[in-house]
């Protein structure tokens, strides 16, 4: 298009525009490469789970609702602890189970398999049956009356590839609540 713009130019004696429709194309091209640059490392950056789940936990942690979320790695154990932002005052176990319910099924949702958990540890006494966080946490085990709420993973899912894309995201943006509940993986993934 800029070509034709610059051979039209030329035939009707204006070099001037010639020259201005030519170095557009090459500003339009040099901002076309910077942003595949720009996406390129956006997509390289969320390659795998543990570098989302990392994003994800930086993220709400700019945020004050009474916990922040903390990605801890070792070669033992990757463990999702929440913090209590105010350390005097009692964990609240409804937003806590949210907040790792969420985690868990977000992390599901972007590696599209129910991710297997080692153990969840919550830091109070049950407030329902027992049974009842097994399902809430897809047959995992939970323990109650522990230092710190947290649940813990495989250090080798981390590595796991991420399978969303800008698009699924959009999608899963609009509806995220329906998603995380009704995401239907294979049942062999857990």
């Amino acid at each position: 298009e800029w070509d034709e713009k610059a051979e039209l130019a030329v035939r009707k004696g204006r070099d001037d525009l010639a020259r201005a429709a030519l170095a557009e194309r090459a500003r339009v091209e040099e901002r076309v490469e910077v942003l595949k640059n720009q996406y390129a490392q956006v997509d390289e950056a969320l390659e795998t789970l543990g570098q989302a789940l990392s994003r994800f936990c930086r993220f709400y942690q700019l945020f004050e609702f009474g916990i922040q979320p903390h990605l801890e790695e070792s070669p033992e154990a990757a463990i999702i602890r929440l913090q209590q932002v105010e350390d005097d005052r009692e964990p609240d176990p409804y937003l806590s189970e949210l907040v790792l319910f969420n985690v868990h099924r977000f992390a599901s949702w972007l590696v599209q398999e129910h991710l297997p958990l080692q153990v969840v540890e919550l830091g109070y006494p049950p407030a329902a049956h027992p049974t009842d966080y097994r399902h809430m946490f897809l047959g995992n085990p939970v323990q109650f009356d522990q230092e710190h709420s947290r649940m813990q993973l495989a250090p080798s899912l981390l590595d796991k590839r991420v399978n969303q894309n800008e698009a699924s995201l959009r999608h899963f943006l609009r509806h995220p609540v329906l998603i995380m509940l009704t995401g239907s993986y294979a049942s062999d993934s857990w």
